[in-house]
């Protein structure tokens, strides 16, 4: 059960959804790169991904995105991250 507030996360490229997941729907490890193999797939277009760019599972009832030590990092508000705790306007 998902005890934290439902979120929906959207994966986005120049304005479009690429992806969109809501939090009480994952049940499995999303992987996000450029790795065809991944569960959420960036354009190879985009060189700023990695091909085994980020990661984002629940835990404890939380939506979590971590970083998969990417060339370029994973943000948020400038900042780069290894792992964040997602919350309602994130």
């Amino acid at each position: 059960m998902f005890s934290s507030k439902e979120l929906i996360i959207r994966l986005e490229l120049n304005g479009d959804v690429l992806q969109e997941v809501s939090s009480a729907d994952i049940k499995e490890e999303i992987s996000i790169g450029r790795n065809p193999g991944s569960t959420w797939v960036i354009p190879p277009t985009d060189k700023s991904a990695s091909n085994n760019h980020a990661k984002l599972f629940v835990k404890g009832g939380h939506a979590i995105i971590k970083d998969m030590q990417s060339r370029n990092g994973t943000f948020f508000q400038g900042e780069r991250i290894t792992e964040r705790k997602l919350q309602a306007g994130d």
